[in-house]
């Protein structure tokens, strides 16, 4: 299977979001909120962090696409001395 880090990265996002999903919706069961409370918070959770990891998805992808196309920047050109050193001596 050949590696593709569009994969890799969405898997670890969908990972990450269950993580806090879950945690979010313990955390308020344990501080006894309602079921239905701690269910919109771990949805919102969830949601929150599949959003947060698409846009900086689609951020590096962006950023790769333009360093592929774009062509490198020019160096700078050599400065040359017009006097030499020392001044008017």
């Amino acid at each position: 299977m050949e590696f593709s880090l569009e994969h890799t990265w969405s898997q670890l996002i969908r990972r990450i979001a269950v993580l806090a999903a879950a945690g979010s919706a313990m955390t308020s069961l344990w501080f006894d909120v309602p079921v239905s409370i701690a269910a919109l918070r771990g949805g919102c959770a969830y949601f929150g962090c599949l959003l947060i990891g698409r846009v900086a998805a689609l951020a590096m992808s962006e950023t790769a696409r333009r360093a592929s196309t774009e062509p490198p920047p020019l160096s700078e050109p050599a400065s040359v001395p017009t006097e030499a050193p020392g001044g008017d001596q």
